[in-house]
């Protein structure tokens, strides 16, 4: 098999990498950015209406991310579960959720959420770059490689 080889050199440049730059608790490495143009989203960027005051899942994600921004990540989650609650493909606020409960130290439940949204959006390469972080965080190399 050729992949083999390539896959083991990928993992070992993996655990180079943990042990040269390792990444932050804090901050998955993905910018915090959550509500940026994805592909494959069900937002339409445009709406003015902040959280609680519509049905609107994509309004509802910016206020989240917001939240999420100035630190208030309880609260962001609740209002990511919210939009999701209404719209559960919404990418953003999936990516969202993930990123509050990764900065939480929630590693688990942040490696389902971008399994998630690699799942709903295949193509979706930030996804999978944040899901390899998260592995790296919790120490399973493999898959932190096969994310990356």
């Amino acid at each position: 098999m050729r992949w083999r080889p390539i896959l083991g050199i990928m993992a070992l440049l993996v655990i180079l990498a943990l042990h040269v730059a390792p990444v932050l608790a804090e901050d998955c490495g993905c910018g915090g950015d959550s509500g940026s143009g994805d592909a494959g989203d069900s937002s339409d960027g445009d709406s003015s209406s902040g959280y609680g005051s519509s049905q609107d899942p994509a309004a509802m994600a910016a206020t989240a991310q917001d939240m999420y921004m100035s630190g208030r990540y309880f609260e962001a989650l609740q209002a990511f579960n919210d939009s999701l609650a209404i719209d559960p493909y919404n990418t953003p606020a999936l990516m969202g959720k993930a990123e509050v409960l990764f900065t939480l130290r929630q590693y688990p439940e942040a490696a389902e959420t971008y399994r998630k949204v690699v799942t709903i959006s295949p193509d979706h390469d930030r996804a999978y770059f944040c899901l390899g972080n998260t592995y790296l965080v919790m120490g399973e190399y493999q898959e932190a490689a096969e994310a990356y």
